[in-house]
């Protein structure tokens, strides 16, 4: 989601429509389109759609969430023991932290019905 208007001069997502849907690339990359959105804009699309950061060239912090949904037994992209700030972890609740992944998973059984 959006907290403030997006667009090329800070930093909106960069992404290759249609990218989802290739399984093998050679050669150059098609061009990227810049995502422009208002704030509040939920913005969803297939992980496998190739996407980045725009650089932020405005003068001021440009924020946006994300969230996705992958199964227990699967490592998020993210790696919060290297990105989130020691001090912030120090003071995360349990909760937070096990959504972050800071628990070490044990599953019996099969992973059906995932």
């Amino acid at each position: 989601t959006c907290i403030n208007d997006v667009n090329e001069v800070n930093g909106g997502t960069l992404l290759i429509p249609g990218s989802h849907k290739v399984f093998e690339h050679n050669g150059p990359l098609p061009p990227c389109i810049n995502l422009e959105a208002k704030a509040g804009t939920a913005l969803l699309f297939d992980g496998r759609l190739w996407h980045g950061t725009g650089a932020n060239r405005s003068d001021k912090v440009r924020y946006v969430t994300t969230m996705s949904c992958i199964v227990p037994w699967m490592r998020q992209q993210e790696n919060w023991v290297l990105s989130v700030k020691p001090e912030v972890l120090a003071s995360a609740s349990p909760k937070l932290l096990h959504r972050m992944g800071f628990q070490a998973l044990t599953y019996g059984g099969t992973c059906e019905g995932w």
